[in-house]
């Protein structure tokens, strides 16, 4: 029973030992380096820029005097977050090692927050919105970076006050709503039809939406051509 207990008391040990992440310490001159590498890359200040290291090669500088570094991302993405990077050493155009750092970037950058509470398919406007310097740790893609986003925008759920609005939050503002009704018009050869349904779904000008015809309850398919207004083509 003894010996029970003492091996599993030695299993929960490291089983703790690994879930624990310890951050390590890079060498000053390896971390200047990878700072200017986000500082051009992402477009922001040295000051904005934080780092935990979770995995440092053993470099010093002795090590590599007289050789140049470079710094490769992963698949070539230049993103805050979690990721691994490789750090190569040259010698007279000569590569001399690869070297490993996973780490975590987190950049403080301007972002889009709801100044307010945002309803579904509210208008996303200055109105209820504001810039806010924040440390993000993810693509900064999916952000908007502007005082508002650049088109007419509306919420695609609800948005609490204080929360980052990112780019699957909101969506363009539809020229047509589901269940509006509007006028269609059924076109056959040189035959013009023109009758009232109501629309699937939200749709844009230009796109090809469901109609559902209010007199004869049919579904056809056809192109909203202004925002009252689909084009139904009978072959």
């Amino acid at each position: 029973m003894k010996y029970k207990t003492f091996i599993t008391g030695v299993l929960i040990l490291f089983l703790v030992g690994i879930t624990e992440s310890k951050q390590e310490t890079l060498a000053p001159f390896l971390k200047d380096k990878i700072i200017n590498f986000y500082t051009e890359k992402l477009g922001v200040s040295s000051k904005d820029i934080k780092m935990e290291v979770y995995h440092a090669p053993v470099l010093n500088k002795n090590t590599v005097q007289n050789h140049q570094i470079s710094i490769e991302p992963r698949n070539h993405e230049i993103n805050p977050g979690y990721q691994t990077l490789k750090i190569r050493t040259w010698k007279n155009q000569q590569l001399q090692n690869t070297y490993s750092l996973t780490m975590k970037v987190s950049v403080k950058v301007p972002v889009l927050i709801a100044s307010q509470k945002i309803a579904y398919k509210e208008s996303v406007t200055s109105e209820n919105t504001e810039l806010k310097a924040i440390l993000v740790d993810s693509e900064l893609d999916k952000y908007f970076r502007k005082s508002k986003p650049q088109s007419e925008m509306i919420s695609k759920q609800l948005i609490r006050k204080g929360e980052i609005i990112t780019s699957s939050m909101v969506k363009k503002k539809p020229d047509a709503n589901r269940g509006q009704l509007v006028n269609v018009h059924l076109l056959s050869g040189g035959i013009l039809i023109k009758t009232k349904g109501r629309l699937s779904r939200d749709c844009a000008i230009g796109e090809a939406v469901q109609v559902t015809l209010k007199s004869t309850r049919k579904k056809m398919r056809g192109q909203l051509k202004s925002s009252d207004l689909i084009v139904v083509n009978i072959q």
